[in-house]
């Protein structure tokens, strides 16, 4: 017959398989799974450079929140997508209804960037019923062609934190920077204000940081939270934008590294293919 173990080895042994703690060395702490502490960074190079590389290594998050301008409130929602050469947006921009108004259809507006062509998908009536897109022309002196610019170039630069920054080292600053709890997470909270220089364009520029200069947008504040994985959580923006008046959004990112899907509409509902 086998010899019996003693009674208070065989307890420990078990208890240590019930704790999984039979591999770990006498003395050593189990891994920190803490999220680091937030970092402030002094520039705007150096806060873009660092932000960037966050959102491309993570690949793609989910973003809602508030747009205001003179057409009224509305909410945001909608997926972006980040890569070493830009971010591909697909977003929704919805008004608040109006008491005679009852079809939900007649308050949004679609806006999708894939690569450097943005499309956008007006309210109905505005594009004929087959062909609902509008492929966007920031060089295009049509009147709605430079509305479609300003707006979902204005969008965009608030939904897409990786934009935000990229106009801001074109011509802006940092006013703060200084950690604060924000949801139960440490995040810096920066203040920046952008400037956008107006006549000879400079080399770098984008066609819709141009637009937005060309149109009379000569100054934007923004206001973005970063928490210590380098990964914006909040942002807040305010603007004057011709034509759409005063913008202001406040906005949140969440779902990093989440599946998401942002394709081109097909070729055969936009209402102006290249």
């Amino acid at each position: 017959m086998p010899r019996a173990r003693p009674l208070a080895l065989t307890t420990l042994l078990a208890l240590a398989a019930l704790c999984g703690c039979a591999d770990q060395p006498v003395g050593v702490p189990p891994a920190s799974t803490s999220t680091p502490a937030p970092r402030p960074r002094a520039t705007p190079h150096e806060l873009a450079d660092t932000v960037h590389a966050a959102v491309v290594d993570e690949r793609s998050a989910r973003v809602w929140g508030e747009l205001s301008d003179d057409a009224g409130p509305a909410r945001v929602d909608g997926s972006l997508r980040f890569t070493a050469q830009g971010t591909d947006v697909d977003v929704t921009v919805e008004r608040t209804a109006r008491q005679e108004e009852t079809d939900p259809a007649t308050r949004r507006t679609r806006v999708v960037t894939v690569g450097s062509t943005t499309y956008l998908r007006p309210p109905p009536g505005v594009a004929p019923q087959d062909r609902p897109w509008v492929r966007v022309d920031p060089g295009s002196s049509d009147p709605f062609q430079r509305y479609a610019t300003l707006f979902s170039t204005t969008v965009r630069s608030m939904v897409d934190p990786d934009r935000l920054l990229t106009v801001a080292v074109a011509g802006g600053r940092i006013t703060r920077a200084d950690v604060e709890s924000l949801d139960g997470t440490d995040a810096v909270h920066y203040g920046l204000q952008v400037e956008l220089p107006g006549g000879t364009p400079h080399p770098g520029q984008s066609p819709e940081f141009r637009a937005l200069a060309d149109a009379g947008v000569r100054s934007m504040s923004y206001e973005l939270w970063v928490d210590g994985r380098d990964l914006p959580v909040r942002a807040r923006g305010a603007q004057r934008v011709p034509s759409l008046g005063d913008v202001t959004s406040d906005v949140r990112f969440h779902d990093w590294g989440q599946s998401v899907r942002i394709e081109a509409p097909p070729r055969n509902e936009v209402s102006n293919p290249a």
